[in-house]
Order: C-alpha cells, then sequence, then structure tokens
C-alpha cells in the first residue's frame, strides 16, 4: 500500500510503502500546504480472454494535496464522490488547509 505521512511539528513528510506497520521511503521536508483538492478521473481498464479484448470505462474520485513547493500528491482514490468529499474534508480539518471541490471541472481527453 501507498501511504503519505505529514509531521507537521518537524515540518516533513514521507511518500512511500507502508509494509507491516512501518512507512517505507524518503522523508522530505514540508515547505507548507497550499490546499486539498477532489478530481473526477476517468479509466479505461482492458480485459483479455480467449483472444478478444474487452474495455471498461469506469469513473474514480481522487484526492490530492498541493504543496507549497509545487508538488502535488495522491492521497485517496474512491468510487463515490461523498465517500472520497468526506475522507478529504476530514484530512483537511486535520492538517487546517483548505479543499477545492474540482469534480465538475472539464477535462480534456
Amino acid at each position: 500500500h501507498y501511504r503519505t505521512e505529514f509531521d507537521l511539528a518537524q515540518m516533513t513528510y514521507r511518500e512511500g510503502v507502508w509494509l507491516a506497520g512501518i512507512a517505507f521511503g524518503k522523508v522530505l521536508p514540508l515547505a507548507g500546504i497550499d490546499f486539498l483538492f477532489l478530481k473526477r478521473n476517468n479509466y479505461v481498464q482492458s480485459s483479455e480472454t480467449g483472444g478478444s479484448t474487452s474495455a471498461f470505462q469506469f469513473e474514480r474520485y481522487d484526492g490530492y494535496i498541493k504543496l507549497a513547493d509545487d508538488v502535488k500528491l495522491h492521497l485517496l482514490q474512491r468510487k463515490s464522490k461523498e465517500q472520497a468529499m468526506r475522507e478529504m474534508q476530514q484530512i483537511a480539518q486535520d492538517l487546517q488547509a483548505e479543499l477545492r471541490d474540482l469534480t465538475e471541472l472539464k477535462t480534456q481527453g
């Protein structure tokens, strides 16, 4: 599992792999938090069976955080906007940061 950890007391963060209760990844300086945002994204998954290929398109809601140094980190992905928004609101509250809903913006594709 990929995980992002923030240490606001030390102003650092770590983005890495979570394995057996331990986070692996380089600790980086946290320049500050600009805002969090939620986006709606379309994904295509292909499956191949018996020589034929099928493509399935589905929609997911992805939550991100934008740091002061223009780094964007992916925080979560959920099937429903309501669940994603609830979780992002809690993260925004914990980090005392603004949350922007960008799910209605038109995406280029």
